[in-house]
């Protein structure tokens, strides 16, 4: 092949343009303290507007440091080993997220600050804000602004102080380490969604602190996530809103007080850990208060100990999801509302008398399964003497062993079948009518005996439910008339509803089985 062949096989690809960040780095050596003056930097040389992914370091001592550069940018700001710096923004300073990796990284033992009252706005990408954990922090009172949000990353501490307002709009994530509010603003603390932990650290490694004393540091319109390495600190005091809480494994330690904004709802992803706990209040301000709750692989898909309140209406309180919800609230909840359980479980293991339930409770929408929506029983005294309970034919009312309740009336009988009803040994359930309306029909009514220990001994009997008022019981379980036989565990039982004191209903063992001996 010619030369002259070969040469016009030849062809030309064009260079990729390279953009090298442009590095300045603070000495403090000008007559100002002024980013524009080329001698306070190193080369004498000042950064420009016009410059491109520019990173500025610090390493000194010098606690007035004063962007005045309009339209200035920067990918980076750097606060190395000796920096003690206050940078004051008397102009607002752009941070373009898309320039750098890290765009504030702080690995100083000492407390660096970026003060307004100019702004730091957030464009191109979220940001990144990390502080690697030495015992200083970063604190930003300048106001952050723009389109975009930031992470936090790193095992340090980063405040967030403002009295001016954040209005970003992008979500704040705490990856790890801890953000600190001490915001003093109306809604502006954060102003975009918030997630805290990345779900990857140990629990409790990603931290959003609340203020003691700075309420409403959350857009109401917020959804906040807690993640299984996560934990929110709210302590008592506090007051914020929101719309959406979701505790996905992490931790709700709420000692203040959050209100869920109307159409709100609390969440879980069923992961373990999901706890939402201190001796606070939840409050609705809606006239439902919803929680949907997935099954998870523990006994119990969500812990909530924190109390339930409603501000100005009367809130009906609604469980949805195949999970397990637990109410384990030491102190009262004043929800006044009615309660439904559309699916999965409302476990109540509350140490409070009769308030943990106030309200008409239905368990079961009558459009799941069989026993797909349960309440579950666990101490004594949990439901208000007054509240009556219907159960749908995909309900279950469940009595542990060690479950002592009152109620005003039981009503199994509703269409398309009866709801199902289930009591251990051990279990007591009382109906006391409050209302001459207040009645129990057991109407096709689905009974389920779960006999523990020894056998019932013969002339013994076992009350199922004990019948306070005057009036006798409405129908019979399905399939089990009056002197109808059941077995329960290898035992079995005659069913009365005349039994007691004339109107309870009780079970009497047909016969004892013969222990087996050995012969030899």
């Amino acid at each position: 092949m010619s030369a002259r062949s070969r040469r016009s096989r030849l062809g030309v690809t064009p260079l990729e343009t390279r953009v090298n960040p442009s590095t300045f780095t603070w000495d403090g050596g000008g007559a100002d303290d002024n980013w524009s003056t080329g001698a306070n930097w190193v080369g004498d040389v000042a950064p420009t507007a016009a410059d491109v992914d520019t990173v500025v370091v610090f390493n000194t001592v010098d606690p007035n440091v004063v962007m005045d550069i309009a339209g200035m940018d920067v990918a980076r700001i750097q606060f190395d080993a000796g920096s003690d710096v206050t940078l004051v923004l008397n102009t607002d300073l752009t941070l373009d997220a898309a320039g750098a990796a890290v765009n504030i990284q702080d690995t100083t033992a000492s407390t660096n600050v970026i003060a307004g009252p100019g702004g730091l706005v957030l464009t191109n990408a979220d940001a990144v804000i990390n502080h690697p954990g030495f015992p200083g922090f970063l604190l930003v009172s300048a106001p952050i602004t723009g389109l975009r949000g930031f992470t936090k990353t790193g095992t340090g501490t980063i405040i967030l102080s403002t009295t001016v307002g954040n209005t970003y709009r992008g979500t704040t994530t705490v990856a790890d380490g801890v953000l600190e509010l001490r915001t003093d603003t109306l809604n502006r603390g954060l102003s975009g969604n918030v997630v805290v932990g990345d779900g990857v650290g140990a629990a409790g490694t990603a931290v959003l602190q609340f203020g003691p004393t700075n309420n409403f540091e959350l857009r109401s319109d917020t959804t906040l996530t807690v993640n299984g390495d996560g934990r929110v600190n709210v302590p008592g005091g506090a007051i914020d809103s929101l719309t959406s809480l979701n505790v996905d494994g992490g931790r709700l330690n709420l000692a203040g007080t959050f209100h869920l904004q109307s159409g709100g709802i609390v969440s879980s992803n069923g992961a373990a850990g999901s706890v939402i706990d201190a001796p606070g209040e939840l409050a609705s301000l809606g006239v439902l208060f919803r929680f949907d709750v997935a099954d998870g692989p523990g006994a119990t898909d969500l812990l909530v100990s924190t109390s339930l309140s409603q501000v100005d209406f009367p809130a009906t309180l609604v469980k949805t999801g195949t999970g397990t919800i637990e109410f384990a609230m030491p102190a009262a909840n004043t929800l006044t509302g009615a309660t439904l359980v559309r699916d999965g479980v409302l476990l109540l293991n509350t140490t409070t008398t009769d308030a943990a339930l106030s309200g008409a409770i239905t368990v079961g929408d009558a459009i799941g399964a069989a026993r797909s929506a349960a309440l579950r029983l666990v101490n004594a005294s949990e439901i208000a003497d007054t509240a009556g309970i219907r159960v749908n034919a995909d309900g279950l009312l469940d009595v542990t062993a060690t479950a002592s309740e009152k109620v005003a009336s039981l009503n199994l009988n509703l269409a398309p079948g009866g709801g199902g009803f289930a009591i251990a040994t051990g279990g007591v359930f009382q109906v006391e009518p409050a209302d001459p309306l207040d009645t129990i029909d057991l109407t096709g009514g689905v009974l389920t005996f779960n006999r523990t220990g020894p056998l019932v001994p013969m002339g013994q009997t076992v009350t199922l439910i004990d019948n306070l008022g005057a009036d006798p019981v409405t129908g019979t379980f399905a399939g089990l008339p009056e002197g109808g036989v059941l077995t329960a565990n290898g035992q079995t039982f005659t069913i009365s509803y005349v039994g007691g004191d004339g109107n309870d209903v009780v079970l009497t063992p047909a016969n004892t089985p013969p222990s087996r001996s050995r012969t030899r």
